[in-house]
């Protein structure tokens, strides 16, 4: 392991954070008119559960008062980045993974700030040495936070 916050999780194993504090963005699909965001209730493409950020997302739009229903879900982000491409919905994507010419809704549209998110990786019992999962943690953290 790296480093970071381990603790046991559901699927036996460890599970240990990889970045604290990501943010992912509300994004509409290239070509998508703005006034897309202003739709109630608003139309949102997510992550099916058991995508962290979800809940936050929702909670968010529900503290600011704002209507919304899913018109997309699933476990693929390729399917939520078509979904949002095709211009199905508002989707909450990391940063890198926002489909090549998606915008951001603007804040006179009543949307608002997304909540950060925690991002871990999930290790089965026994993996402890494995050296392609130490790899993979490894370039996770210096992706979000620049360590080594």
């Amino acid at each position: 392991m790296v480093g970071g916050d381990r603790h046991p999780y559901a699927g036996g194993g460890q599970q240990s954070r990889v970045a604290q504090g990501a943010v992912p963005q509300l994004d509409l699909g290239p070509g998508v008119d703005q006034r897309a965001a202003d739709d109630d209730p608003l139309p949102l493409v997510l992550f099916s559960q058991p995508c962290q950020w979800r809940q936050p997302v929702l909670d968010a739009l529900g503290r600011h008062g704002r209507r919304w229903r899913v018109a997309f879900q699933s476990t693929s982000v390729h399917a939520v980045q078509a979904a949002v491409s095709a211009g199905i919905g508002v989707g909450a994507l990391l940063v890198d993974n926002v489909p090549p010419g998606a915008v951001r809704p603007s804040e006179q549209q009543g949307l608002p700030p997304v909540p950060m998110v925690d991002v871990a990786i999930s290790r089965r019992a026994g993996t402890d040495t494995d050296e392609a999962v130490d790899s993979l943690e490894r370039l996770l953290r210096r992706r979000f936070t620049g360590s080594r």
